[in-house]
C-alpha cells in the first residue's frame, strides 16, 4: 500500500468512534479493507448510521498527496498495525493506532522504556528530578519516553540526550507540525541522537486538548513504568498515569513538599498506591532491570570484529592489565592494540594508567 492509503486510514481512524484495526483484519487487512464495497466496509465496521457512511468513503476517496509530500524532507516512515517494527505494547491498546508517523529507527521500539511525565509549569525541584532521572535511566541503557511538551517533558527528554540514550516522544499533532515551536532544536537533537519521534496522527493535524489526552494512552503503553514528577490535581500526567494503570503498567511518582500545589497530583498518585521514587535506581529496582545487564544487551555486537568481540568479551569491570588480557586473548600484538583502539573509540572499553583496560559499559 502507498503512504497516500495509510493517511487515509490514519484519518479514517481519527474520524470513527470505534476502533479501526478490528473492522480491517475483518476483511482480511488493509488491502482488503480498501478493496471491499461500501457495504462490506460499513459490516464489519459494525453498521454504521447514514452520514458516518457517507465520512467513511469521502475519506477513503479523498486526496493525501499533499499530506504525503509533507512527509518526504522529513525521511519519516509509516510503521503499520501489521509490521514487525510496531511497538508490541501497543497492541495492548483497545483502539491501537492504525499506523504510526515515525522519525528515527524503530528498532528502538525492541527495547525496555520508562515513561516520564509531569507538568508544564513545573517548579527547578520537578525539572530536575526529571533530567537527572531520565539521565541515569539513559546510563543504564533504558529508553525514556515523554510527549515532547515544555517542562518536565522536556527535561526528560534533554536529560536522556545527556545520557547519551535514545528517547521518544510521542506528540499530540502531526509529526510535520512544529509544535512546541520552542523545542524545534530538541527534536532535531533527539533524532540525531538516535531516538524517535512519534505520532498517531496524519500530517498536518494541529494539537488539541482531545488529541493530547489520545496521546497520553500512547505513552502510558509504550512503557513498562510511568513515573509522574510534579503534577497538579488535574494534570494531563494523571491521565498518563490512569492509562497505565489500567494497561496493567507500573505506575510510579515522586513525592515533594506538601506546600506545593504543583506536588498535589503526585501525593494523589501515591495515596492510590502509586510507587514513590526518587531516582533512576527505584525505577530499576522495581522493574528488576540490572543496569549493566541492560546495557550490554542494548550494544550491537554483531557490527564488532570477531578480534573486537574477543577482547571486549574477555573483559569484565574489573581491571584487566594488557599482559594479562593477551593472554586471555590469544591475540598477536599488533592485533590486540588495533582492538583495543577501536573498542576505546566507541566507549566500549576504559584505559585505566598503568597499562589495565575494563569494561566502559
Amino acid at each position: 500500500m502507498d503512504v497516500t492509503d495509510w493517511i487515509r486510514l490514519s484519518i479514517l481512524s481519527q474520524r470513527l468512534s470505534r476502533p479501526l484495526v478490528p473492522a480491517v483484519e475483518r476483511l482480511g487487512g488493509p488491502d482488503g479493507f480498501l478493496g471491499a464495497t461500501a457495504s462490506e466496509r460499513a459490516e464489519a465496521l459494525g453498521g454504521l448510521s447514514r452520514p458516518a457512511h457517507t465520512v467513511v468513503e469521502g475519506v477513503l476517496k479523498c486526496s493525501t498527496d499533499a499530506q504525503a509530500a509533507s512527509l518526504e524532507p522529513l525521511s519519516a516512515e509509516v510503521v503499520t498495525y501489521w509490521d514487525r517494527e510496531y511497538p508490541a505494547g501497543l497492541r495492548d491498546l483497545e483502539a491501537a493506532p492504525v499506523c504510526l508517523f515515525v522519525r528515527g529507527p524503530s528498532e528502538v521500539f525492541a527495547r525496555r522504556a520508562v515513561a516520564i511525565v509531569g507538568s508544564r509549569q513545573a517548579h527547578a525541584y520537578g525539572l530536575d528530578i526529571a533530567r537527572s532521572m531520565a539521565r541515569d535511566l539513559a546510563d543504564a541503557g533504558v529508553v525514556v519516553v515523554s510527549g515532547l511538551a515544555l517542562g518536565v517533558d522536556t527535561a526528560a527528554h534533554q536529560g536522556c540526550l545527556e545520557g547519551r540514550g535514545a528517547t521518544v516522544a510521542v506528540t499530540a499533532c502531526g509529526i510535520d507540525v512544529n509544535y512546541p515551536s520552542r523545542n524545534r532544536s530538541l527534536r532535531d537533537a533527539i533524532i540525531a541522537g538516535g531516538g524517535v519521534v512519534l505520532s498517531e496522527f496524519p500530517p498536518g493535524g494541529e494539537p488539541s486538548r482531545d488529541l493530547f489526552v489520545k496521546r497520553n494512552r500512547l505513552i502510558a503503553a509504550l512503557s513498562l513504568l510511568t513515573a509522574v514528577v510534579g503534577a497538579r490535581e488535574r494534570s494531563g500526567a494523571l491521565i498518563t498515569a490512569r492509562w497505565a494503570g489500567e494497561l496493567g503498567r507500573e505506575v510510579a511518582a515522586v513525592p515533594g513538599s506538601i506546600r506545593d500545589p504543583f506536588n498535589r497530583g503526585s501525593h494523589l498518585l501515591i495515596q492510590d498506591g502509586a510507587h514513590v521514587v526518587d531516582g533512576a535506581a527505584s525505577v530499576l529496582a522495581i522493574l528488576g532491570i540490572d543496569p549493566a545487564e541492560e546495557r550490554i544487551a542494548n550494544l550491537d555486537l554483531d557490527a564488532l570484529s570477531p578480534d573486537e568481540r574477543i577482547v571486549f568479551d574477555a573483559l569484565s569491570h574489573r581491571p584487566c592489565h594488557r599482559d594479562e588480557l593477551a593472554d586471555r586473548c590469544g591475540l598477536s600484538p599488533a592485533a590486540l592494540a588495533t582492538a583495543l583502539t577501536l573498542l576505546g573509540a566507541r566507549s566500549l572499553i576504559r584505559a585505566l594508567p598503568g597499562g589495565s583496560y575494563t569494561r566502559g559499559v
